[in-house]
């Protein structure tokens, strides 16, 4: 159990360190309480917005849920708010709900809906939910074969991220989430324990900031006692408790992380199995070691497991005279994972602009495809890295270039309510009416992320507020369903079909918003001239939907408009018949009481 609760707490909360910076709002001060162990202040500032749709704030307000911070842990609450933000497309929250799903946390262990989650993860580039896939999911008590033996040699992946020296591996995988923070090695030791060792107080509390225990652990009955020494690569073994970029050089410009004379170019170093030396070198943009391998013959395109050469190692980290000193030595520029990802993508997903620069100016393709279909310009769009799009913008990279979802830059940035990068957008062509596959423009991803400015930014530039999705829902019914009057008088602004009609259900979006109670958005509508007589599939007025969910404003502004309480559905019923049915007696008799005070008829017609 002891280690159930561990995983349980796992979550990564708190470093998206960089991410957004220098854009103040309630998000990024959630975040910033969060850092600081304030849980009750991050959860007063990611509440408001999580109920109001923000996928962001919804992922963070479930890890509050899970791990019990600020509020009492609460797996069903967690569960639900990694549900809604897992719908929006949010990477973080699909990984989690997946780990939720498998592991049996507020809900019944189910493995296929797991993977479900897991693979929508994986396609979005989320490493710990590809790890999942590829490894299996681990094999429950009862099942017909055992689980794998777990390799502790090694640790976990946040162990090798310490052995590496990399600060901005380690926030990868804690950003992520998912990985066990108090999982301990062969020699008993958790990966704190191992940064603290290794003379690293900077990842150490990384870590600790992350959740993970501050307690030194004894080394496991059984394993390797010695823990003095951290087996560090034998490239950084001087260097091993340095930061990354303090490394010194002598004054023949020599590094001193020197290699071992009997080290051979291309065999593979211990603590990253199977990659190449040259490969290490590259990952920690040590320029020197690079050098001295490729001047002892090393393969300039060697690969290693992952399918990373030198030059996507750099390019990734954002070494940029590593990546100009493989270009020079012949790295090839067209090198591919194996879902497509080139060089000069994995530098634009990360904002590495000076790299993007690099490999742009020797020639790599800024329009080329991943397998799904996207750009550099579309990963660092999806990442919020604006400098790195308006780099490839210059750099000719085309705007309107979509993924196989038909997700196009535009709208991956009006999904994330990103105004500032709409504008970069739609400031170099981008088209304000493509959609989606799901029929979605970017006014109504806008409209659905509560983000009334970039909606209004969208209208200004010449998006249609009357194009409907394959639902036939338009944007106007999308924020009627939201209630954001503040979105609603927006749209009334320009040319708009006020009783445009959904495919499901016929309900326009005055009966959306009468049927959701919200009176501002009720009160705009019906003085744009919105039809208080539309009926939807089933027969029902406006009045019949406020009345039956019980919402008093919303009857009493109908009436005062002249909604008429006699009229029947489908089914015969009248709006007051409704409200008794609904148990709201209270407003059957308001109806009653007001429709004998305006002398209005109640006979059937």
């Amino acid at each position: 159990m002891s280690t159930l609760r561990n995983r349980a707490c796992t979550v990564a909360l708190l470093l998206l360190l960089g991410a957004g910076a220098g854009r103040a709002g309630p998000l990024e001060d959630g975040l910033r309480a969060a850092r600081s162990r304030n849980y009750e202040a991050a959860l007063q500032s990611w509440r408001p917005l999580a109920e109001q749709g923000n996928a962001d704030a919804q992922y963070h307000l479930a890890t509050l849920y899970l791990n019990g911070q600020g509020v009492a842990k609460d797996f069903a609450a967690a569960l639900g708010w990694f549900r809604k933000s897992a719908q929006q497309g949010n990477a973080r929250a699909q990984f989690n709900l997946g780990a939720m799903y498998e592991n049996g946390w507020g809900v019944k262990t189910d493995h296929d809906t797991a993977r479900d989650w897991y693979r929508k993860a994986a396609a979005q580039d989320h490493g710990m939910a590809r790890k999942k896939l590829e490894e299996g999911l681990r094999k429950r008590e009862g099942a017909a074969e055992q689980p794998e033996k777990p390799r502790m040699a090694e640790g976990t992946a946040l162990h090798t991220a310490v052995r590496r020296g990399s600060r901005e591996m380690l926030q990868k995988l804690l950003a992520e989430g998912g990985a066990d923070l108090n999982a301990r090695d062969k020699k008993g030791r958790t990966a704190y324990a191992l940064a603290l060792q290794a003379g690293r107080s900077d990842l150490a509390n990384l870590l600790a900031a992350a959740g993970a225990s501050t307690a030194r652990p004894r080394a496991e009955e059984g394993g390797d006692k010695e823990s003095a020494k951290v087996p560090f690569s034998k490239l950084d073994k001087q260097d091993a408790g340095k930061p990354e970029g303090e490394r010194q050089e002598s004054a023949t410009g020599g590094t001193r992380l020197r290699l071992p004379p009997k080290l051979a170019v291309n065999e593979a170093i211990k603590g990253f199995d199977g990659w190449p030396p040259l490969n290490v070198a590259a990952w920690r943009g040590d320029l020197a070691a690079v050098k001295v391998l490729l001047d002892k013959g090393a393969v300039v395109d060697g690969k290693d497991p992952e399918g990373h050469t030198p030059l996507t190692r750099a390019a990734w980290n954002g070494h940029v005279p590593v990546v100009q000193e493989l270009l020079g030595r012949g790295a090839s520029l067209d090198t591919r994972l194996e879902d497509g990802t080139s060089a000069l993508m994995l530098a634009a997903k990360d904002g590495r602009v000076p790299v993007v620069r690099a490999l742009a100016i020797k020639g790599l393709d800024v329009n080329g495809r991943r397998k799904d279909g996207s750009t550099a310009l579309m990963l660092a769009v999806d990442n919020g890295f604006i400098d790195a799009a308006r780099a490839l913008i210059g750099l000719k990279a085309d705007v309107n270039l979509s993924r196989g979802d038909g997700m196009a830059p535009l709208l991956s940035a009006a999904r994330k309510g990103d105004a500032e990068m709409a504008e970069l957008l739609l400031s170099a062509g981008a088209h304000p009416n493509d959609v989606d596959q799901e029929g979605h423009s970017a006014l109504f991803l806008a409209a659905d992320n509560s983000r009334t400015d970039v909606v209004k930014l969208l209208l200004d530039r010449g998006a249609n507020p009357n194009l409907p999705d394959k639902e036939g829902q338009t944007v106007l019914g999308r924020a009627a369903l939201r209630g954001r009057a503040d979105m609603i008088a927006e749209i009334l602004g320009h040319p708009v079909e006020v009783d445009a009609r959904s495919k499901q259900g016929g309900n326009t979006p005055l009966l959306m918003a009468a049927n959701r109670g919200h009176a501002d958005g009720v009160k705009l509508l019906l003085a744009k001239g919105a039809s208080h007589e539309s009926v939807n599939d089933l027969g029902n007025t406006a009045l019949m939907l406020a009345a039956s969910a019980g919402h008093a404003d919303v009857v009493r502004l109908l009436l005062e408009a002249g909604a008429d309480a006699g009229k029947r559905n489908k089914r015969r019923e009248t709006a007051i018949a409704q409200a008794e049915a609904a148990g709201h007696k209270d407003i059957a008799d308001f109806i009653r009481s007001y429709v004998e005070t305006h002398k209005k008829s109640l006979l059937p017609f």
